[in-house]
């Protein structure tokens, strides 16, 4: 095993224990509204007392945090295959699909815009949303979906 393939699997391990964490333990998952409302908390024309600004910008930005965690599972080169939200599989190849100079505000409004496009799968695991929702808009022609 060579090192880019051992980073390789590193990143999968990886991905593999933060789903494990985001849907493990029954009534904690994290999904797709959690994220929603973490990322909408505190925005422009949303009143918030003055006693939750600093819990409502600590939300936002842990929020920012994970979809940026997610991201960089896109900037790993080789495939991986994934369980997809309609229940079939995903495979993601060649990774770097990213564009130079994208921000992590700008990866939280694409997500963000996915989850507001897909209300019916809000039930379902934000990591999959924040995955997801980047891969349509960034890297459309790197994944096929696989049933």
């Amino acid at each position: 095993m060579n090192a880019r393939t051992g980073v390789g699997w590193l990143c999968v391990i990886a991905f593999g224990v933060l789903l494990a964490v985001s849907v493990g333990a029954g009534d904690t998952v994290y999904t797709g509204n959690d994220l929603l409302k973490d990322l909408q908390v505190g925005k422009p024309g949303r009143l918030v007392k003055a006693e939750e600004m600093v819990e409502t910008a600590q939300r936002r930005a842990q929020a920012v945090g994970y979809i940026s965690g997610i991201s960089s599972f896109l900037n790993v080169k080789g495939v991986m295959t994934l369980a997809s939200e309609g229940g079939g599989t995903v495979r993601i190849e060649n990774g770097h699909c990213l564009p130079g100079g994208i921000t992590d505000s700008q990866l939280a409004l694409v997500v963000e815009n996915h989850l507001e496009g897909h209300p019916e799968t809000l039930h379902r695991p934000a990591a999959f949303h924040a995955l997801f929702g980047i891969i349509a808009a960034f890297c459309p022609a790197n994944f096929t979906q696989v049933k």
